[in-house]
């Protein structure tokens, strides 16, 4: 069990290292894209809205992936399904490399990209529940999620000057370096299977029999997918180059991670009702102070501050999806968690694009992230 949670740790660290980059730029490499077809009295509104309905059809794909991620975990086992995400994702890579000369390649992108996510994170948290004991959920998490903060200290600060000196392209290249080194230590996973094969339409019966639990992913899922499209774009727009939007994006994660690991202990020895709420509180207020963070320092503070809250919302919630899917089933509880996560991100998406595209300022997508955030606590018994 410890050679498999640590090969699954390491395929997670090298993808997340990967992602960060993907990440935290390629929101601001699209909008850069839009930015320069029409004039500039335009562009800032109709780059936002790109961006938002780009992230709407990875997100529509995504969703759309996850039967095909269930069949092939069932026939297959997890490893295999985890293998098999990384052809999409170097087809996604490729195309969003060729969107710089023809813009229609970033439909292709988005679906390659959602395709890839959704066989990607289903067999992901399905491994885990096999390679992880019950009782320790939590400190096993905390490892993974503190690896991951780990690597976005490398990400911000070499995905801006790898863009400064080489370009785009030399970041994307990068990307897909960390995730064939996620492949290859993927070989030392063992391949485990669900014991039981699910429904998709099942997951929409269950969202009304356990709404509050519903609710909670829909709401967590639409924040997250608000803050990893709108915030980079907001900081580019504030601070005006990339190589200050590391050095802001790094400074704020230093900020967190020094607290990260010790999270997951206590989810395992404390209430996690107690961290979520913590969490959500923090979490929130972030947000709130969000709509008047436009210099530096203030940024610095919202940012690592969010940071560390968030992974007091995200550990008790991959926690309850674990036990879970212990009690209930691994493929079945995966269905209602990952469908109820992309439903809140492409509710919430489609949301702020008619925010942006009724001219509400900016800031206002960041109360509608403040709402989602609050919901978690539906469920703060559970957990």
């Amino acid at each position: 069990m410890k050679k498999q949670f640590f090969s699954l740790a390491l395929v997670s660290t090298f993808r997340r290292l990967a992602f960060g980059l993907l990440t935290l730029f390629s929101p601001v490499y699209i909008f850069r894209l839009i930015l320069n077809l029409s004039s500039i009295e335009v562009t800032i509104r109709m780059g936002i809205i790109g961006v938002l309905v780009y992230a709407l059809f990875f997100y529509l794909i995504k969703i759309l992936t996850f039967p095909l991620a269930e069949n092939l975990a069932f026939k297959v086992g997890f490893k295999n399904v985890i293998a098999l995400s990384f052809i999409p994702f170097f087809l996604f890579i490729t195309f969003l490399i060729l969107s710089e000369r023809q813009l229609l390649f970033l439909v292709l992108t988005a679906f390659f990209g959602g395709l890839q996510a959704g066989l990607f994170w289903f067999a992901y948290h399905g491994m885990f529940v096999k390679a992880v004991d019950e009782h320790s959920f939590g400190f096993h998490e905390g490892v993974c999620q503190g690896l991951g903060i780990l690597t976005l200290l490398v990400a911000p600060i070499l995905g801006s000057l790898l863009i400064f000196f080489f370009g785009f392209t030399a970041l994307f290249l990068t990307a897909g370096f960390f995730v064939l080194l996620a492949a290859l230590t993927l070989i030392f996973s063992a391949r485990d299977k669900p014991f039981h094969d699910a429904r998709f339409l099942t997951s929409f019966a269950l969202f009304k029999k356990h709404l509050k639990t519903f609710l909670a992913y829909l709401g967590w899922g639409g924040e997250t997918a608000l803050y990893g499209n709108l915030w980079p774009i907001f900081l580019i727009l504030i601070l005006g180059d990339i190589l200050s939007y590391g050095g802001i994006i790094t400074i704020s994660i230093l900020f967190s991670v020094l607290v990260i690991f010790l999270i997951g202990r206590w989810v395992d020895k404390a209430k996690g009702s107690r961290v979520l709420t913590y969490g959500v509180a923090l979490g929130s207020f972030s947000w709130l102070l969000r709509t008047i963070a436009y210099f530096p320092f203030l940024i610095i503070l919202v940012d690592g501050f969010y940071r560390l809250t968030e992974q007091m919302m995200t550990i008790p919630m991959d926690v309850l999806s674990y036990k879970k899917a212990i009690s209930g089933g691994t493929s079945q509880s995966l269905y209602f968690r990952e469908i109820a996560l992309s439903l809140g991100a492409f509710l919430f998406l489609a949301l702020a694009s008619l925010m942006i595209f009724f001219n509400l300022p900016f800031w206002s997508t960041f109360i509608l992230a403040f709402l989602g955030t609050l919901m978690p606590l539906l469920i703060m018994k559970k957990v």
